[in-house]
């Protein structure tokens, strides 16, 4: 996993939706994570998965932010390479 600060791109693979007073805790599971029973559990915590029943919502919250904060360069995000995991 790669973290930038900002949104970077059009195709987003996967979203984690966190407040910032849990970025720690996020960390460290995501330190923790040795094996795919880790990461499903990680993912199960933190991570948005298309079935989630805010997937929408917090897909359309990424989108305002991005078009708000770099105009020229956002565009809509394209969802076919977005993973369920």
């Amino acid at each position: 996993m790669s973290v930038v600060k900002g949104l970077h791109g059009t195709y987003p693979n996967f979203f984690f939706d966190i407040k910032l007073s849990q970025v720690n805790d996020f960390s460290k599971h995501y330190a923790a994570i040795h094996n795919r029973k880790d990461y499903e559990h990680f993912v199960g915590l933190l991570g948005v998965r298309r079935t989630h029943s805010d997937f929408r919502d917090i897909a359309d919250w990424f989108q305002d932010y991005y078009a708000k904060k770099q105009p020229v360069l956002s565009g809509l995000f394209d969802f076919n390479r977005y993973h369920t995991r």
